[in-house]
C-alpha cells in the first residue's frame, strides 16, 4: 500500500498480511512488541524535543560520562535521563523531529483489532492515554479507517465526499 509514496522517513513500517494471520496472534505479537519499542522510541525524541533541559541531556560537548551507565552535565547535578541536543537539533534553530505522539495504522479486520485490545489491558491504557493514535484500515469494510476513542469506541474517518480515506490522507 505505501510502496508508491513518499513517507519522508517519518513511518516504521512492518510487514502483515491479515489474510494469513487467521487467529489475529500474528497481529498481537506485532501490536505488544514492535508497536510498544516505537512508542518508546517516538517518546524519548518527543520529550527530549519539546523541553531538553528536563527530559534530554543537553549538549554532548560538556558530558561526563558517570558509573558507566549515564551522563551528567559538567562535573555533576543530576543524571540526565534523555537524548542530548545533537541527536534531536539539526541546527540550532531546526530540529530533525516534530514532537509528535505516535499514529499507528493497521491494516486489518477491525473486530480483531478490537479482540486484540480487549485481552491486552496494557496496549488498551497506552492507546485510551493517548501515547498512540490509533487508525485501523479494515479490508473487509473497503478500508474504511476507523480512529479509536477511549474505551474501545471507534469512529470512522471522513472525507467531505464520502466515507473512504486512502492511506495518502493519512500520509
Amino acid at each position: 500500500m505505501s510502496k508508491n509514496h513518499n513517507l519522508d522517513g517519518r513511518c516504521f513500517l512492518h510487514s502483515y498480511n491479515w489474510e494469513l494471520d487467521q487467529t489475529g496472534k500474528a497481529l498481537e505479537g506485532i501490536m505488544q512488541g514492535p508497536m510498544v519499542v516505537t512508542q518508546w522510541i517516538n517518546n524519548h525524541y518527543y520529550f527530549s524535543t519539546v523541553d531538553n533541559q528536563l527530559f534530554g541531556s543537553g549538549t554532548k560537548i560538556t558530558h561526563n560520562i558517570t558509573g558507566k551507565f549515564g551522563v551528567v552535565q559538567g562535573n555533576g547535578g543530576d543524571l540526565k535521563m534523555g537524548l542530548p541536543l545533537q541527536s534531536i537539533n539539526q541546527t540550532d534553530l531546526e530540529m530533525y523531529h516534530q514532537p509528535l505522539r505516535l499514529s499507528v495504522v493497521i491494516h486489518a479486520p477491525l473486530d480483531r483489532v478490537t479482540a486484540i485490545l480487549e485481552r491486552n489491558g496494557n496496549l488498551k491504557s497506552l492507546i485510551d492515554n493517548e501515547w498512540i493514535y490509533l487508525m485501523v484500515m479494515d479490508p473487509e469494510s473497503e478500508n474504511i479507517i476507523h480512529t479509536y476513542h477511549k474505551n474501545l469506541v471507534w469512529k470512522t474517518a471522513n472525507e467531505k465526499k464520502n466515507n473512504k480515506v486512502s492511506l495518502k490522507t493519512i500520509l
